[in-house]
C-alpha cells in the first residue's frame, strides 16, 4: 500500500524570483557569473521547513522513489507559467528533510487551482512500492 502525505505551503516564488545571479569581478581575472538564492527564496525555504517540521517533528529523509501531485493556488490573475514554481517547492522540501534529494521524484503532476488570496501550493507526495 503507498503512502501518501499532504502539505500545504505557501505561494512559493517562481523559478525567475528563487534564483539570482550576479557578474563578479576579479582583478586579474576573468569575470563570472555567481548563481545565489536572494532573501525570497531564502525565506521560502525556512518557511517550508518550519511547516514540515511542525506537522511532522521526527521526520526522517525518505530514500523512496515518489509521485507528487501540485496545485498552485494563485493569489492573483496574473498570468503565470505553472512549471516556474516547481524547482523551488522541491528544493525546500529537501531542504526540510523530506527526501534525501529531489531526484526521487519518479513521477509529478500539477494543475491549477482557484484564485485565492494569500496562494498557496498544495503538495501531495505518494511513496511508491
Amino acid at each position: 500500500m503507498a503512502t501518501t502525505i499532504k502539505l500545504v505551503l505557501p505561494f512559493p516564488p517562481s523559478v525567475n524570483d528563487y534564483w539570482g545571479s550576479r557578474v563578479v569581478m576579479r582583478p586579474g581575472k576573468r569575470p563570472f557569473i555567481q548563481t545565489f538564492l536572494p532573501k525570497r527564496g531564502k525565506q521560502f525555504k525556512t518557511d517550508v521547513e518550519a511547516i514540515v517540521r511542525a506537522k511532522y517533528p521526527r521526520l526522517t529523509p525518505t530514500k523512496r522513489r515518489v509521485s507528487v501531485h501540485y496545485r498552485l493556488v494563485a493569489p492573483d490573475r496574473r498570468i503565470r507559467d505553472l512549471s516556474n514554481f516547481l524547482k523551488g517547492v522541491e528544493d525546500a522540501l529537501t531542504k526540510a528533510g523530506f527526501w534525501e534529494d529531489d531526484s526521487q521524484i519518479d513521477a509529478f503532476s500539477m494543475e491549477r487551482g482557484p484564485i485565492e488570496k494569500p496562494g498557496r501550493i498544495e503538495v501531495e507526495i505518494t511513496a511508491l512500492d
